[in-house]
């Protein structure tokens, strides 16, 4: 393999571990198109790493993961409760029954952290949606 060839294949992998040119997996999309179609609350996909899920816990950065407890720490998507979750994402998990799995997105478009969430929140939650002004992102929050 030439030189040029290295290049182009190291700015291929390189340009899809960036969150700018990474494609948008199918539950995050829909998320974001509810919130571009200007909706103040939503519901989140029943599809997403376990179909027809019950519960979901959001994890935002700096939460104590060693204070997550089963179902939800079996889908934590790091090594264990001392790993933390990067600032520039969050954490979804997912349980329906016994099957727990967890997704990670970027929070560049879609924010589930703009307030602290502790508590997993049944699959009927409305959530509400604003956008913000400084960078454009949508910010979801749970409806009491």
């Amino acid at each position: 393999m030439t030189v040029s060839h290295r290049m182009a294949v190291a700015g291929i992998i390189a340009c899809a571990l960036l969150t700018g040119c990474a494609p948008l997996n199918s539950f995050e999309n829909e998320v974001l198109q509810s919130a571009k179609r200007g909706e103040s609350n939503i519901k989140l996909p029943q599809h997403g790493p376990v179909d027809a899920w019950s519960s979901v816990l959001v994890v935002c950065p700096y939460a104590d993961l060693s204070k997550i407890d089963s179902p939800f720490a079996d889908g934590l998507p790091h090594a264990g409760p001392s790993e933390s979750i990067p600032e520039s994402s969050q954490s979804l998990i997912f349980t329906n029954g016994s099957e727990t799995e967890s997704l990670q997105l970027d929070r560049a478009q879609v924010d589930f952290c703009s307030q602290d969430l502790a508590e997993p929140f049944a699959a009927d939650q409305s959530w509400a949606v604003s956008q913000s002004g400084e960078d454009g992102r949508y910010m979801l929050a749970p409806v009491s």
